[in-house]
């Protein structure tokens, strides 16, 4: 695997500092391991639904021994419920791939207008100036520019957390985070009261598939 830079998005406002413990490239070149490390990181807002994550694969990078930073990672949370991962680059790639990028399923679903297959969405919490966004077991992809293959990324669940410097910023939307249930059809839309089939259950911060019979 090579270094593939790209340029940086650039940043508007400071938003905040929190961790990241990233699972979306990671086990890819640590053999299929886990990865625990929880790194710091500093998330800027470009404007009132569009944040960006400042070198989010630094653990990846780390591991084979790249001292650059990796490229940022924008995000899309108009809807807490769905957050937008656009395709975007690793800066990782090799001789038969190319530039390997990674992205949601729910935005590749939402962009190619797929609505008869299930995902896994992307989901953003709030506790006051307090955010966790989590990026559930396969919810996420690759693809290499140059073989144009498309690849399962995220084995593990990965989580970005930060505590906002000013709470008031931005009017960034999100939901309060609490110990209550909720539920989601795979296309992200909440519902009450699921009936039966596949769906998402949200508690306590953590995403996962669920069939009810």
């Amino acid at each position: 695997y090579t270094l593939c830079m790209s340029n940086e998005f650039s940043s508007i406002t400071p938003l905040g500092d929190g961790t990241f413990v990233e699972n979306i490239i990671y086990p890819i070149f640590a053999d299929g391991a886990e990865n625990k490390k929880a790194l710091s990181v500093t998330v800027r807002q470009l404007d009132d639904h569009i944040i960006s994550v400042l070198d989010p694969f630094r653990a990846t990078f780390e591991l084979k021994g790249y001292t650059s930073k990796s490229p940022s990672m924008i995000l899309d949370i108009t809807d807490p419920a769905n957050v937008l991962v656009q395709m975007q680059s690793t800066g990782l790639g090799n001789t038969e791939d190319g530039t390997l990028y990674y992205f949601s399923d729910s935005w590749y679903y939402m962009q190619n207008q797929i609505t008869n297959e299930p995902y896994i969405p992307v989901v953003m919490f709030r506790e006051g100036a307090d955010v966790r966004i989590s990026f559930p077991e396969n919810s996420m992809s690759l693809y290499g520019g140059v073989s144009q293959k498309f690849y399962t990324a995220s084995p593990f669940e990965s989580v970005l957390k930060f505590t906002m410097e000013d709470a008031g910023v931005g009017n960034i939307a999100t939901e309060e985070a609490s110990g209550a249930v909720e539920y989601y059809t795979l296309q992200g839309l909440r519902v009450e009261n699921p009936g039966r089939g596949m769906v998402i259950r949200v508690s306590g911060g953590k995403a996962s598939k669920i069939l009810i019979k």
